[in-house]
């Protein structure tokens, strides 16, 4: 899905399959909680005027080549309904 994963980390031998996973670089560890919550402030930035965008009813099509993967996640979601073409937030 190309989403991130993220682990706190262990101690050794404790979780092998997750340690395994940091190796490969297919996780990423959590060293400061704080740190790690203030690398979502761009996210929420960018729901807030992807929120303010659906709330003008846009085309589907427009939508789609503004913010294609926030769209699909909130129409699989059910956040967002798509009548005649147009976009209707259901929040």
């Amino acid at each position: 899905m190309g989403k991130k994963v993220y682990t706190i980390p262990h101690r050794l031998d404790e979780s092998l399959g997750t340690q395994k996973l940091l190796e490969k670089g297919l996780i990423e560890p959590i060293y400061c909680i704080e740190t790690f919550l203030n690398s979502f402030n761009n996210i929420k930035k960018d729901e807030d005027e992807l929120t303010s965008y659906l709330r003008t009813f846009p085309r589907y099509e427009e939508a789609i080549s503004k913010y294609a993967s926030r769209i699909f996640e909130l129409e699989l979601e059910g956040s967002i309904i798509v009548e005649n073409g147009l976009i209707k937030p259901t929040f």
